[in-house]
């Protein structure tokens, strides 16, 4: 499969007011943009991008620490804050502006990864045990926690508009890959040769885009489709390939490092041709989310180290 180059995307290059770090972490069909940054004093606040350019920042209340996960198509974001008793809490910030926070019963650190167009947040948390389980918030507050069968450890990503949730939970020694249905049932799943599976994304039509690790520890991207067929995919020449968001339309985002350990952006279409970029005067590109116009939101680092936040247009 051949490396190619889409021609003349436009990039758009942001920071928050006082950043020297900042993560584009989700983009919208608007093409909105939630993301973390951190400042000057160290400390880490989220912010929302409108398409048009002006930037919000916030914080969880009396947070010490604030990051933004996801957002989706009506404005509304998901994530997680700290508070100066080190304890750390889920929020949903509507659109308006306002802030909600919540905890499973008995959470002690809860990450409120991903919110679908209906306000369903889904994310893991773990308890005053020190277990790790999974969590689907619904948009009246009520909170339903899970773990798949014989799971040790449950990491929740992500969840569509239909309710389905991707994410990876432990068994001994292995990780595996698992679906949860708007039902509550549980379909477990690793590419062949996997000893580590990380689905990231799930899309509308229940398409989901990770990566995972064989045994001699190198890292493929995957697709598996709605009816469960996985396709392991790497970019050529590259060393590490992790696909970590997909569009409604199939298309997968993510980065891989070539054989120099130098980092680059990419997307595959839904031929499967992997098209490779990188920011200009980039020294690293992270893909992090795809909306789907194919716009990509992510980070990348200039050539003095710093992270900026970009948006790719086609």
């Amino acid at each position: 499969m051949a490396l190619s180059v889409k021609a003349k995307p436009t990039y758009t290059i942001f920071d928050p007011v006082g950043s020297v770090y900042t993560v584009g972490s989700s983009v919208n069909d608007s093409s909105d943009i939630a993301g973390t940054y951190q400042d000057g004093a160290n400390q880490f606040h989220g912010y929302v991008r409108c398409a048009n350019g002006p930037i919000t920042t916030f914080d969880g209340p009396q947070a010490v620490e604030t990051q933004a996960f996801s957002i989706n198509n009506v404005g509304s974001i998901a994530g997680s804050y700290q508070d100066s008793n080190s304890d750390v809490h889920g929020y949903l910030r509507h659109e308006n502006g306002r802030i909600t926070t919540f905890d499973p019963k008995s959470s002690t650190y809860t990450l409120a990864n991903c919110i679908n167009r209906a306000g369903v947040i889904a994310g893991w948390f773990q308890d005053d045990g020190g277990n790790v389980h999974g969590f689907v918030r619904n948009p009246r507050g009520s909170i339903v926690t899970f773990d798949p069968p014989s799971s040790s450890y449950t990491s929740v990503q992500c969840l569509n508009d239909s309710g389905q949730i991707t994410g990876s939970y432990q068994t001994q020694n292995m990780w595996h890959g698992f679906l949860r249905n708007a039902d509550g049932t549980f379909i477990e799943f690793d590419p062949q040769g996997s000893v580590y599976t990380l689905p990231v994304d799930i899309n509308a039509d229940g398409e989901i885009a990770g990566y995972f690790f064989d045994d001699n520890n190198a890292t493929h991207g995957f697709l598996r489709s709605p009816q469960g067929t996985i396709t392991v995919f790497d970019a050529p020449e590259s060393s590490i390939t992790e696909a970590l968001a997909i569009s409604k339309t199939g298309k997968v985002a993510g980065g891989y490092t070539d054989t120099n350990n130098k980092t680059h952006g990419f997307w595959r279409d839904a031929t499967g041709s992997i098209h490779a970029f990188n920011v200009p005067g980039a020294a690293l590109t992270s893909a992090l989310s795809i909306n789907h116009t194919g716009s990509i939101a992510g980070s990348f680092d200039d050539t003095n180290g710093v992270l900026h936040g970009f948006l790719r247009t086609p």
